[in-house]
């Protein structure tokens, strides 16, 4: 009576392939769900007779697929090379023996309650010991190489594998598969076939010395490879939990962390430490020396009231997006082709403006104005003053209750004349008498109470934006010719104003209606705004951003 899974056991033993020592596994838990009566059967009908050479000789395995590394192997695929114990009984040792990983099996130990002959009550101690090496895993490492010369063991895992693995190791084994004998700190000899277990205090202690070249190969146990992160914890100083999901604005030092702006899009963010949630991330914008670098990241849990939150960011070798992304500016800044950009996955809405040919979906120009009034560059929309009016409204109306609405623009250097207005805000501009348009066609700001906005309106001064609630001018403030990030918060109760991330005003006047159109408008001044994105977030609470800690390092050992 055959087996379920057939296993090809070899004279001499030297060779299983993965798939032999998988069926192995397999035939353990068949054995396990029916009992010892067909243990018995089975070894009666010639099956498993040799199954104890096996478990002495050759159980000792580092040539299979092991936590992603492809151990020690032969030439001749899928053949695996095994490491072996000379005579020693397997079942009076293996309790320190190196483990492996094969496929994931769970079995419960077996209890034997019938006679058995000798060599049955050696499988019968054997098969537990085995089940435990199965179902628990550990990290090994390994390769093969000819060896002449002398080196010590700490060099040949630098030279061979990777020198990290030595900051967890627990144990090395090295396996003479030549001809020629090796000698040890000029002391003993590694026969050829045979192997050294070594757990010494450190591998730099053993020296292997060998006048002719012979094939040695290296297996490495560790507990893992130690990877550096850095959490940053975000502290919620408000009476209230944030929304959740809830856009967290990160303002992160990273002049010591990264060498080149170039990195940003290797950052990887994670709500653990073990990155079983991936955290989207948007940088929107850094200033010189990544001194100042400003990530949202969209935390999917809230943050409690008067309360903190710790994620925990990584620095990768290679690109994250689409987890990580830039917007256009850091494109821009980048001098970046290929578009990075995953806005959309962090934000309830987001339109960037970058790469268009013509105005995207949901969007229309305002009153009295024309398409030549706009220029579609690489990295933003451009607004000229070829008409009337020059500028965008939404098609639609969106209610903007408990969001803020983003604008990255540059607006350069502007002042007025008794024509010039230009309007960044909500409200409706697609005919006359609306909250942007006056009633002879013209651009103005705050013409009913259906409304907010930063605007600048005929006021002769230069560089000053105003912000508008209503009808009401409640406050103005200078702006950098740069770009800048302005925006503007609604909720039931009050308005707050936004400049470069910061809370710049907020009043208990609110517009007539949240159910608004988004919308960018200019009359003459200034020459040439640029337009990157308009996106919205989730209001924190009390219009009050929570703060973020400065990355601090950490090491941790990968599982």
């Amino acid at each position: 009576m055959s087996l379920p899974y057939k296993v090809r056991y070899k004279l001499p033993l030297e060779y299983l392939t993965l798939q032999d020592w998988n069926n192995f596994a397999k035939n353990l838990l068949f054995l396990n769900q029916y009992g010892s009566a067909k243990l018995l059967q089975y070894y009666k009908n010639g099956n498993l007779q040799n199954l104890n050479e096996v478990f002495a000789k050759y159980l000792y395995i580092s040539a299979l697929k092991v936590a992603g590394y492809n151990v020690l192997h032969n030439l001749s695929q899928p053949q695996a090379y095994t490491f072996g114990e000379g005579k020693q009984q397997p079942f009076e040792s293996m309790s320190n023996r190196p483990t492996f990983e094969l496929e994931s099996i769970t079995l419960p130990i077996l209890n034997f309650q019938i006679q058995l002959p000798q060599i049955y009550k050696q499988i019968q101690l054997l098969i537990p010991k085995v089940i435990s090496k199965i179902i628990t895993p550990s990290f090994i490492a390994g390769t093969q190489f000819q060896f002449s010369g002398t080196a010590t063991v700490q060099q040949l895992i630098e030279n061979y594998l990777d020198p990290s693995y030595l900051e967890s190791w627990r144990e090395i084994i090295i396996q003479n598969l030549g001809d020629s004998t090796v000698q040890i700190n000029n002391a003993i000899y590694l026969m050829p076939k045979n192997c050294l277990k070594i757990t010494a205090n450190s591998p730099s202690e053993i020296q292997l010395n060998a006048s002719d070249p012979t094939l040695l190969s290296l297996g490495i146990g560790f507990a893992g490879v130690p990877i550096t992160a850095y959490t940053i914890t975000i502290t919620n100083s408000q009476s209230d939990p944030t929304p959740s999901p809830f856009q967290q604005l990160l303002n992160l030092n990273l002049s010591s962390i990264l060498s080149s702006p170039s990195q940003l899009l290797n950052l990887q963010f994670c709500l653990d430490i073990n990155c079983n949630t991936s955290l989207y991330a948007y940088v929107e914008n850094y200033s010189s020396g990544l001194t100042n670098v400003y990530i949202w990241v969209n935390l999917p849990t809230s943050i409690p009231a008067n309360g903190s939150l710790t994620i925990y960011m990584f620095v990768k070798n290679s690109i994250q997006y689409p987890y990580t992304g830039i917007s256009p500016l850091v494109a821009q800044q980048l001098s970046l082709s290929v578009n990075y950009d995953n806005g959309t996955n962090v934000f309830p809405y987001y339109q960037s403006f970058a790469k268009l040919s013509a105005l995207p979906p949901g969007w229309e120009l305002v009153y009295n104005s024309g398409s030549n009034s706009l220029m579609f560059e690489t990295y933003y929309l451009e607004f000229i003053n070829e008409n009337t009016n020059n500028g965008i409204t939404q098609s639609s109306s969106s209610n903007f209750e408990n969001l803020v609405v983003d604008f990255l623009v540059q607006l350069g250097s502007f002042s007025g004349t008794a024509d010039s207005v230009f309007g960044i805000g909500l409200g409706e501009a697609d005919s006359t008498s609306q909250y942007f348009i006056g009633g002879g066609g013209g651009a103005v700001i705050g013409n009913n109470s259906d409304g907010v906005a930063f605007g600048y309106n005929n006021n002769g001064t230069s560089n000053i934006l105003y912000e508008y609630v209503g009808t009401s001018n409640v406050n103005s403030f200078s702006v950098s010719t740069a770009p800048i990030l302005l925006g503007i918060g609604l909720s039931s109760s009050e308005t707050y104003f936004y400049y470069n991330y910061q809370l710049q005003y907020s009043t208990t006047d609110t517009p007539g209606t949240f159910d608004l159109p988004i919308t960018v408008i200019v009359q003459s001044t200034p020459p040439g705004m640029e337009l990157y994105t308009i996106k919205t977030r989730n209001l924190p609470p009390n219009g009050v951003m929570p703060t973020n800690s400065q990355p601090q390092k950490i090491t941790i050992l990968a599982s």
